[in-house]
């Protein structure tokens, strides 16, 4: 495992490993949570999409897994990436709480049966995210830097705070029983802007650094990255005045605006689940190091599960099925997203724990290399783990199986496991130099 290039980043200003560590241990621990709720429920929590315990299953993993790796990420990329520290880095550990308060209520309804915490939960969830978006979107606005990645990074915020106020309004019927507007237009909507915008922009902008720099092959040319953008803004853009429209909308036809809502979304699509995972396949196809590690491999089977989600996202508007919805969305969410954020943790958390552990001593101790710190076989074991967990829930989506959605919640438990063994192995690596 060789050491990445980091020309042009501000290391010097990353934060203290803590941070991003506390936040993708929090995002494992609710992969698990979702997993343990997976496994209780069964098909009750994965038959109909808009059942109260599926949402909780959702937002378990798009808030508390993927969301907590991403805040993460975020919190390390920004000083280090666009050179302007996070103000007041210390609330993190508010933002921590709260959405760790706002999740366990989520599941503890979800567990019981019964929706009546919800909207406290999702008021909780919102306010933790609020605070997130103003500690990391205060130092993107001061940021000098305007290449595609940090303003990938801007993008990628900006559709959060889009999902956190749509989501809040939609909040608003679990606690009043009176949704405001077309709901089914609303869904769609936010379900854009979180895949497509929030996920979507960051998976983008991420992989557009890190890539490159991991795996030593050719970047993305500039103006790709700048095409990739432009469509994503281009296709999510339309949807703020619909949002405005399905507010109290009251037409005989409210399909035609979900409709439009689908259709205003397609450039957005193709850039991020069409252009951008062909163009970084085929820049890994030019790395120098030929050897595949296995975070590699995640990123590669990410990328490729993409290209899936065009054709099911249609099947899922058209096909008129629940379990059709519920396998888009588990794709995107476990497959494409799930797999990329799985291998960047697998690469990023050895060299994060080298850099700020190991590399103060180089040239003075012998230090180890960071395919000594974390053994391949644990990320290996964890691959396999995430791939028998997609291969088996999707079956189990399809088939409606109550036996192997109850399996591939176990398997959710393990996936989520194998990444709390990574960061214990690393935590207990420390130089022979320390005292203590």
């Amino acid at each position: 495992m060789s050491l990445p290039q980091t020309e042009g980043l501000r290391l010097e200003q990353a934060p203290p490993l803590i941070l991003p560590v506390a936040f993708f241990t929090a995002g494992a621990s609710f992969l698990a949570c979702a997993g343990l709720l997976l496994a209780i429920l069964g098909g009750k929590a994965a038959t109909l999409p808009w059942d109260p315990s599926t949402l909780v299953l959702t937002h378990l993993l798009t808030v508390g897994f993927l969301g907590h790796v991403m805040m993460g990420a975020l919190f390390q990329m920004t000083p280090v990436v666009a050179g302007e520290p996070v103000p007041r880095v210390r609330f993190a550990v508010l933002v921590l709480g709260i959405l760790a308060a706002g999740l366990l209520l989520l599941l503890s309804g979800g567990l019981a049966g019964t929706p009546s915490p919800f909207f406290t939960a999702f008021s909780l969830l919102t306010a933790g995210a609020f605070l997130f978006v103003l500690l990391v979107g205060t130092a993107l606005l001061r940021s000098p830097a305007w290449n595609p990645t940090v303003t990938g990074m801007r993008l990628s915020l900006l559709c959060f705070l889009a999902v956190l106020l749509l989501g809040g309004l939609m909040s608003h019927g679990f606690g009043s029983g009176v949704f405001p507007g077309d709901r089914a237009s609303f869904i769609q909507i936010h379900a854009s802007l979180a895949l497509l915008g929030w996920v979507g922009g960051l998976i983008c902008a991420v992989s557009w650094q890190v890539v490159p720099m991991f795996y030593l092959c050719d970047e993305v040319p500039n103006g790709r990255r700048w095409m990739v953008l432009a469509l994503t803004a281009a296709g999510l853009a339309p949807l703020v005045p619909l949002i405005l429209l399905a507010w109290g909308f009251d037409h005989p036809r409210p399909g035609t605006l979900r409709l439009a809502a689908f259709l205003a979304a397609a450039p957005a699509a193709l850039a991020v689940w069409v252009l951008q995972p062909t163009w970084i396949l085929a820049s890994l196809k030019t790395r120098k190091r030929r050897k595949v590690e296995i975070s590699l491999r995640f990123w590669q089977a990410g990328l490729r599960t993409a290209f899936l989600l065009p054709p099911a996202g249609v099947l899922a508007f058209l096909g008129g099925e629940p379990r059709y919805v519920l396998l888009f969305v588990f794709l995107a969410l476990f497959g494409w997203a799930g797999l990329c954020v799985h291998g960047m943790l697998s690469r990023i958390l050895p060299f994060l724990y080298w850099f700020h552990r190991f590399s103060p001593l180089v040239g003075l101790h012998p230090v180890p290399s960071m395919n000594r710190l974390l053994p391949a076989s644990i990320p290996e074991f964890g691959f396999r783990l995430h791939l028998a967990a997609l291969l088996v829930l999707s079956a189990g989506i399809l088939s409606t199986s109550d036996l192997l959605l109850r399996l591939g919640g176990f398997l959710l438990v393990a996936t989520a496991a194998s990444i709390l063994r990574m960061v214990l192995r690393l935590q207990g690596r420390r130089p022979e130099t320390e005292a203590g």
